[in-house]
């Protein structure tokens, strides 16, 4: 050896993190519903729809032919009334209101 071995000591600083603790409560599923969308519909099935709603004691506001939010609202509330899935218009919810 030409030159005796020496040591470096260098001087890392410690880095902290907060962690979340994550878990799993229940497993998921997906779910395939056929649905009737504002491209789909047309104005005389939304009105009847909406005529079937308001019949219903659901009042889905102006009966107007047009699938809007206040008429979504008012079939996501008489869908949780059924016990039907909920968040758009299915096909299932178009037969139970006939």
């Amino acid at each position: 050896m030409v030159q005796a071995p020496k040591e470096n000591r260098t001087t890392i600083p410690a880095v902290y993190q907060t962690l979340a603790k994550r878990e799993k409560v229940t497993d998921g599923y997906m779910e395939w519903r056929p649905i009737l969308c504002e491209t789909n519909a047309s104005a005389d099935l939304v009105s009847r729809v909406q005529r079937a709603l308001a019949s219903a004691d659901h009042n889905p506001a102006p009966i107007d032919g047009v699938l809007g939010s206040s008429t979504i609202t008012t079939v996501n509330a008489y869908q949780r009334q059924k016990g039907l899935a909920t968040g758009q218009l299915t096909i299932e919810t178009i037969k139970s209101l006939g």
